[in-house]
């Protein structure tokens, strides 16, 4: 996971950048009844809102993930005397103890990296009967394929993809059960929206401006033809 895009996001200090930000992370957790002392890996966890949330409102056993160390270092800051392990590493190369996590978050993530490595290491850490939550971008009906070529290019996407090979990825990795939560049970961004909270750094270059601006650029452009979906996925009961 590299590029531009990332190091605006980490300049900035965005919280929740994922579509329908903290408020839609609450709504997946809300569904799923989280017991308290769950283990939940926080993939991707940014500035560690999200983190901060699963520790405040579930009363959950927290690791914080996230590459970028700017991200890392934000996170920590944030979360600074909190019960949480936060480390700096890759989603594609995950070293944490197999069958580990009863729950994994993952947040506009797997998409910046090599997909089946990374749900490979997600499933491996899972427990049996272990949940990933995902929100995934997911290409639309009519995006062509020099639409394709702008957009992996600006965020450094290996591939784009579309909700049926979402589908085949999760399923691939172990995954028995996939369900598609977004648009099936009332989950939208109308209903979940709440504006991302800023963790400036000190220094913020002008090419971290122009990202941003592009970012919205393409944002408009494509809001109806780049698409994002809330996947829910269980492990296999491995007997």
């Amino acid at each position: 996971m590299s590029g531009e895009y990332m190091n605006c996001l980490a300049a900035y200090g965005v919280s929740s950048a994922h579509p329908g930000s903290l408020g839609l992370t609450r709504r997946m957790l809300d569904r799923e009844r989280i017991h308290a002392g769950a283990k939940v890996l926080d993939a991707g966890c940014g500035t560690g809102g999200t983190a901060e949330l699963l520790i405040k409102s579930y009363k959950t056993d927290v690791t914080a993930l996230d590459l970028h160390p700017v991200m890392v270092e934000k996170a920590k800051q944030r979360l600074i005397g909190k019960p949480v392990e936060i480390i700096q590493g890759d989603i594609e190369n995950l070293s944490l103890k197999s069958g580990t996590f009863d729950l994994v978050l993952s947040e506009s993530v797997l998409a910046f990296t090599k997909v089946e490595q990374s749900l490979h290491h997600i499933s491996r850490i899972l427990k049996n009967e272990g949940v990933l939550l995902a929100v995934e971008m997911v290409k639309e009906d009519g995006l062509l394929p020099d639409h394709i070529k702008e957009l992996r290019e600006f965020y450094s996407l290996p591939e784009l993809y579309g909700e049926g090979e979402w589908i085949h990825m999760f399923k691939s990795a172990g995954f028995d059960t996939v369900e598609c939560l977004y648009g099936l049970d009332g989950i939208s961004t109308e209903e979940t929206e709440i504006t991302p909270e800023f963790m400036l750094s000190e220094i913020l270059l002008e090419e971290h401006h122009d990202t941003l601006e592009r970012h919205l650029e393409l944002n408009d452009l494509y809001q109806d033809l780049l698409g994002f979906r809330v996947f829910r996925c269980t492990k296999k009961n491995l007997k």
